[in-house]
């Protein structure tokens, strides 16, 4: 049995860091609630810039987001990293058409 109570031979990976912004409105840019996030920064219009408490070992690390809206016209929405340091990772909200957007929650997830 590893670390968290995963079973087999794959390794345990941990999440470093993760954090659920309010990305629309007038509290844009606002944490809703976070582990190893120390700010965000909003860069405009579906751009965020997420700012770590600890650094990560690397820049060598995965992030990942997610995201929701209840606008049927915003259905088609693609969030994710564009550029990651040690510190920070900067992340981008568009629609398919590649409209920047902000949507509400957003929520990104750092495994390292």
């Amino acid at each position: 049995m590893l670390d968290g109570g995963q079973s087999g031979s794959a390794p345990a990976l941990a999440v470093r860091a993760f954090v659920s912004i309010n990305g629309g409105g007038s509290g844009s840019g606002m944490i809703n609630n976070s582990a190893n996030v120390s700010s965000i920064t909003d860069n405009g219009v579906g751009n965020y810039t997420v700012n770590f408490t600890t650094d990560m070992p690397s820049s060598s690390y995965a992030a990942t987001t997610a995201n929701s809206t209840s606008s049927i016209s915003s259905r088609n929405i693609v969030a994710g990293s564009s550029f990651h340091t040690a510190s920070n990772c900067l992340i981008m909200v568009e629609t398919s058409d590649g409209d920047a957007i902000d949507t509400d929650p957003l929520s990104v997830i750092v495994v390292a």
